[in-house]
């Protein structure tokens, strides 16, 4: 399955702000089917959730020029208001 790539970096933003610090600890606790659900709710277009090994592979190669994430979240953020 292949991710956006604003769904593979909430899914980092999540982990850091839950202070999760290994990939086991990661994909235990933001895997389950409560936490896909809630947030399923807030962002209807998510189809599953990434794997910790793909967002470790991610921030390896992505170049950080190239991320227009402050404004796809924005964009989502505000999407409902």
């Amino acid at each position: 399955m292949t991710h956006e790539l604003v769904v593979v970096m909430l899914y980092g933003l999540l982990a850091f702000i839950l202070r999760l610090s290994s990939r086991r600890e990661i994909n235990r606790e933001l895997s389950g089917m409560v936490v896909f659900e809630n947030l399923k709710k807030i962002f209807p277009e998510l189809e599953s959730i990434p794997h910790a090994d793909t967002l470790a592979r991610v921030l390896e190669k992505i170049n950080v020029n190239e991320i227009e994430l402050t404004q796809k979240l924005r964009f989502i953020f505000t999407k409902g208001k």
